[in-house]
């Protein structure tokens, strides 16, 4: 999928942006073009002249937009912050209020507020909270982005070009000479590289751009210029797991042919997945590794990492889960792991109890199959929400409401076990058995992983007893 990549507050970056983009896309924040009394459309006008370029600023009415070509604005965006209603952001995602002629030419609406007829269907999410602590909330915009692909949501002050990236946002914007001054760059993998690892960026995407470490290490300029190339090629491959240094290659000798990368970087598209070890030289995995991006010791050898994704190398565990549930996020695949296992546990109850009941009290093979398939979908789970357990022997422990998933002992009991401690303990909590849904298995098996699993059974105990159904 093609994101729009914008550059935030400019002014003393828009030559870098005008050389390293085919279309100049500029974001400002309205306090700041008061502070310093510019106007975005002049501006792109003086310094972009000749260029295709799309500049909007952000004021807490609404987002509005000019363009290379036409006189004034072009679109008066909504806007939506972190904390508002919902049920607002869903709506503006659903349709576009341009559409809606009579709120168009309302007069008793500003001009500079009233969305205009044919602008195209955008909304623009600001205040945005602290990544690392609500990372669902990014996801929930993913969901929203995928739900509405016609909409282009638009994350306005993020920080993290990941975060954009990896939840499928059609645009974000970032302050790229904010970061660089400060010796960091970026990787077109989503990787933010600090000042004292430019040694370790991988040749190919230096050769890739025309850079070596040592020029990026001592020109800011040059930081910057390099990161927003990256930006630029992330915007159009993220999505591609291909051996970026396979490509070109000539005969055996291991170096690229100039000629793949002769059309403009910013237009650089990958021929779709491109065969080979995507990870460079001779390096092998250490136990852990080869399961998730962020904690592999590889990451910085592999063209197919991605910040905080699951590992998608051929032959690792994570890859047939991310191609099962389509994704390679953690928590989508955690939650669908869960959902699953709470449909198997659900299962094997049943058939546990069959088997009790057969008169000839010889073990059936499909519960034997059942057993393992739980028993193999729980260890993956646990591996996923504590990495330090890939490579070594899983222990899940469920044991008197403690937070233990993913970090102690299910190793210790037989797969069997495992599935009759998991009712045991939700009747230790006072649920009849027969009262015992399929999102409590759920809510115990990954709430406690996050130490919340009480909590999380007792919501949907009192969610339960007020629609009457226990």
């Amino acid at each position: 999928m093609l994101r729009e990549v914008w550059y935030r507050n400019p002014l003393f970056y828009y030559r870098e942006v005008a050389e390293a983009t085919s279309e100049i896309r500029v974001v400002y924040d309205g306090g700041y073009l008061r502070k310093r009394n510019i106007s975005a459309e002049r501006h792109a006008l003086a310094y972009f002249r000749g260029r295709n370029w799309r500049s909007i600023v952000v004021q807490q009415f609404g987002a509005t937009e000019f363009r290379s070509g036409s006189k004034g604005a072009i679109a008066n965006y909504p806007i939506w912050s972190f904390g508002d209603d919902d049920e607002v952001l869903e709506e503006f995602c659903r349709s576009n209020i341009a559409d809606d002629l009579d709120f168009c030419f309302e007069d008793e609406i500003p001009a500079e507020h009233r969305p205009i007829p044919g602008q195209e269907h955008r909304v623009v999410v600001t205040d945005l909270p602290p990544v690392v602590q609500y990372k669902a909330f990014y996801e929930y915009l993913g969901d929203l982005q995928k739900e509405f692909p016609d909409t282009i949501l638009q994350m306005h002050g993020t920080y993290s070009p990941s975060t954009g990236f990896k939840n499928g946002l059609r645009a974000f914007d970032i302050d790229v000479r904010s970061i660089t001054a400060n010796n960091d760059l970026f990787l077109p993998n989503g990787m933010r590289i600090l000042s004292n690892q430019y040694e370790q960026i991988p040749d190919h995407w230096l050769r890739l751009f025309g850079f070596t470490a040592e020029e990026l290490a001592g020109d800011a300029r040059l930081r910057t210029l390099f990161s927003i190339k990256c930006l630029e090629f992330a915007s159009r491959n993220y999505d591609e797991d291909a051996t970026i240094r396979r490509l070109g290659r000539i005969g055996k000798k291991k170096r690229h042919d100039p000629s793949v990368f002769l059309v403009p970087d910013a237009d650089f598209r990958l021929p779709g997945r491109v065969s080979g070890n995507p990870i460079a030289g001779k390096a092998k995995p250490q136990v852990g590794d080869r399961y998730l991006c962020n904690t592999c010791t590889l990451q910085l050898k592999c063209d197919f990492y991605r910040e905080g994704m699951v590992c998608s190398v051929p032959g690792s565990e994570p890859q047939k889960m991310a191609e099962m549930f389509g994704s390679r996020s953690p928590s989508k695949i955690i939650d669908g792991l869960s959902n699953l296992m709470a449909i198997q546990s659900r299962r094997l109850e049943h058939a546990l109890e069959a088997e009790e009941d057969r008169d000839d009290r010889g073990i059936d093979p499909e519960v034997s199959k059942l057993v393992k398939d739980v028993f193999s979908q729980a260890t993956t789970l646990a591996k996923l929400i504590d990495p330090g357990l890939a490579g070594g022997k899983v222990n899940v422990n469920i044991n008197n409401g403690s937070p233990a998933i993913g970090a102690a002992a299910v190793g210790t009991a037989s797969p069997r076990e495992l599935m009759v401690a998991v009712f045991a303990e939700l009747e230790s909590r006072g649920i009849a058995r027969e009262d015992i849904t399929d999102d409590m298995i759920k809510g115990l098996l990954t709430g406690m992983a996050e130490g919340n699993g009480r909590q999380a059974i007792e919501g949907i105990v009192i969610k339960k007893k007020d629609e009457g159904l226990i």
